[in-house]
Order: C-alpha cells, then structure tokens, then sequence
C-alpha cells in the first residue's frame, strides 16, 4: 500500500491542507452557475452577444478588485477571517443574482458579487502555504487544485441538469447554501490556526507595570527592525510582473474555455446544457484522478520550465483543433471536442500547479499577501480581457479567428515561460 504512487503523492501533507481542500471542495461544487452564465444570459435574458460579453468583463474587474482587496486584507487580519467572510457574503450575493433582468443591473451587481467571492482566493493561497512544507508545497497546490477541480467536474453535471430539469433559478439557489456550508465547516475545523501576516502586532497587556524607559527601549527597537526591513512591492519588481504578463497571455487564451465555449456549445452547435455539462465536467474528473498522481511522478524528473511551456501549448492546441468544427459530422463534432477537452485539461495539470510555485518562490516573504493578490488578480485581469475579446472576435470575423488567436496567445506564452530563467536570471 505504502509504494503506490496514489499514497504516496497524498502523504505528508497537514491535517489543515486536508481541511482546507474539504472547504474548497464544497465551495467549487457551489459555483455551477459559472459555465452557463453567458448561456443563460444569451439565451434565456435575451442579451446579444456584445452584452454578453461586457458583462462577463465586469465579472471580470470585481473579480480583479477582490483579488486586490483579498490581499490586503489578508495581510491585516489574517487568511480566516478573509475567507469565512468572503463565504458568508457570497451566499447573499448568488440569491440576489436571481431578482436581476436589465443589462446595466448585472454590469454593477455581477462586478459587486465578484469583488466578495474573489476576494476568497488570495487569503486561500496564503492559507495553503501556511499550511504546507518547502517539500510538500506543490503537492499541496495540486491538493487543493484537485478539490477545485472535482467541484468544478462536478459542478457542471449538476448544473446542467438541473437548467434542463428545473431551470436556472435552483443553479442559484445551491450556489447560496454551498458558500454557506462551506463558511460553517471552514469555522468549525480551522478557527484559531491563522495567522496574520506582513504585520508587526504589539501586544502590551502583560508589560503595564514595566518601567517606562524599557517600554521606550522596545519601541526604539521595533521601529529600528521595522525600518531595516526592506519590502518589496510586486508592482515595482519587474521580473515578477513580465512573468505575469506571460501567465495573463495563457490565461487569456484558456478563459475561453469557461466564458465562450459554452456560449458557442449552445449557439452553434445546438448544444443543451446537460450535455455542455457533461463536456465541461470531464475536465474536473480527469484531473481528479490524474493531476496529484502525475505531478507526483513528474516532480523529480522533468524541469519545470519544460511541463509548464509544454502545457502552455496543449492548451492552445485545445482551441486550434476546433477549428472548422461546425463543418463536421456529428459523430466527428463529439470527438474533436473530447480530445480539445482533454488537451486543455492534460495542458492545465501539467502548467499550472509549477506556475503556481513559481510565483510563491518568486514572492517576498515580507509582502508575500501583495505578491499573491497581484498573482491572483491576473485571473480576473484575464477575464476582463479574453470576455469582451472573445465575444468581439467571434462576432466579427467568426468562431474560428477566435480559436487561431488563443491558440497564439498560448504560444507567445510558452516561449516566455521557457526562457524566462535565461532573460531575467
């Protein structure tokens, strides 16, 4: 039992990394409105397609805004605090999505929902490094995007049957109660084992009766260590910011996979959403099962800079082979898109737990929530971006334009991330 590669690759992390999984397991699980929403606001709001795709983007700047703020507040009151209330106030948001019709209510109110459910990922970030050992750390990533992933795998299957079965109000609905069960299980298992961090804290109660002169010493002191150190800002590190340019371009590319892919299932190829679900859920089972095993295996014999631009091309190639698709014959249509699932989900084990370290290493330990909030911010930057984009793209020069440009995003981004240790070491 103890030389198979299945126990092997989950040995050794914490108790807390496994708590930590359970809650981001129950919270992906949650957000099965996701793949849908530009197919239910296309299709059942009646939005055209530029509408759709401006209000993904606003998905996308409150997403940004939450990435920031969630470091911020990371770095001042600790991971816990930041993710049960980022928990909690999500459970209101999803319910109010239901009363929203017009286009202008769900440009402010979707920007305002994502500003408090990303502000979640940097705190979790901080909270799996926390968490985990020099040794373990990308394991412990793959833990937790595995539990992600199982949610989002299935997510979709769920999702999906219940728009055909019951309709899009019941998508909401669960959404609301899973943010919430996951605030309560997040309180209950891991209260009291955060830390706050960047943050010198005085704690005076138990030195009132000291001289006052030895009071004055210590604060000379502190303010001495405090000006020694010296912070550095990820806005003002410019190796740090060109590999998140590289990182924005991929992620860019592979966004189309949750805001346009849907919405082209649906209106090109006549697609249902149980059957999209069923699509779209085969990139969180897979990784389920494989990315912990591969990347266990992967770990000491291949360097990281080849898995992650080899996986940087798998995900471009994802989008090139549907090129033409709708000329296709429906049983030809059902195995290019089996085999771009299975691209962009075989590209994303291998590239995205090495970027993941990679950015961890690359953060100062001192102004390490920053680093991570402008880590986490490049998701929603990339929404912001690939959405409006995408929409455009297909609109005016067609669905294929779209597919061809992903796939030179991810092959700009490949190449930066192959030779990035050679330009900036």
């Amino acid at each position: 039992m103890r030389d198979n590669i299945i126990y092997k690759s989950f040995a050794g992390l914490s108790s807390e990394i496994w708590m930590l999984s359970w809650v981001t397991l129950i919270n992906r699980i949650g957000a099965m409105v996701f793949p849908f929403l530009s197919v239910y606001l296309g299709t059942h709001l009646g939005f055209n397609i530029t509408q759709v795709g401006w209000v993904m983007s606003a998905y996308g700047v409150g997403a940004m805004i939450g990435a920031i703020l969630g470091g911020y507040l990371t770095d001042r009151f600790g991971f816990f605090k930041v993710m049960t209330v980022s928990l909690i106030l999500s459970s209101f948001v999803f319910i109010g999505l239901l009363y929203l019709k017009t286009f202008y209510q769900w440009i402010g109110f979707v920007m305002l929902a994502t500003m408090i459910t990303d502000s979640f990922r940097p705190a979790n970030f901080v909270a799996m490094d926390h968490y985990s050992t020099k040794e373990n750390k990308t394991r412990s990533i793959s833990l937790i995007r595995l539990m992600i992933n199982l949610g989002i795998g299935i997510g979709p299957l769920i999702g999906g049957y219940l728009a055909v079965k019951f309709g899009y109000s019941w998508l909401f609905i669960i959404d609301a109660v899973t943010c919430l069960l996951a605030a309560l299980f997040l309180y209950a298992k891991l209260k009291g084992t955060d830390n706050l961090s960047g943050k010198i804290v005085e704690e005076n109660d138990n030195k009132k009766h000291a001289a006052k002169i030895s009071h004055d010493k210590e604060i000379l002191d502190d303010v001495k260590e405090a000006i020694e150190i010296k912070v550095k800002s990820p806005y003002l590190d410019f190796p740090f910011l060109s590999y998140m340019f590289f990182l924005l371009l991929s992620t860019v590319s592979f966004a189309q996979l949750i805001f346009t892919l849907p919405y082209f299932l649906k209106t090109q190829l006549g697609f249902n959403e149980d059957v999209i679900g069923y699509l779209l859920g085969i990139n969180g089972i897979v990784i389920f099962f494989f990315e912990m095993p591969m990347i266990y295996y992967l770990e000491n014999r291949a360097k990281p800079k080849w898995l992650i631009a080899i996986g940087s091309i798998m995900i471009g190639l994802s989008f090139l082979v549907l090129v033409g698709i709708g000329s296709f014959a429906q049983t030809t249509i059902y195995a290019v898109l089996l085999l771009s699932i299975l691209l962009i989900t075989y590209g994303e084990i291998i590239n995205f737990p090495y970027i993941n370290v990679k950015a961890l290493a690359m953060a100062d330990p001192n102004n390490k929530g920053n680093y991570i909030g402008l880590y986490t911010m490049i998701w929603p930057i990339s929404m912001v971006i690939a959405s409006p984009i995408g929409f455009n793209l297909a609109n005016y020069f067609g669905w294929d334009a779209l597919w061809i440009f992903s796939f030179t995003l991810s092959a700009i981004a490949a190449v930066g991330f192959f030779f990035y240790d050679e330009w900036f070491d």
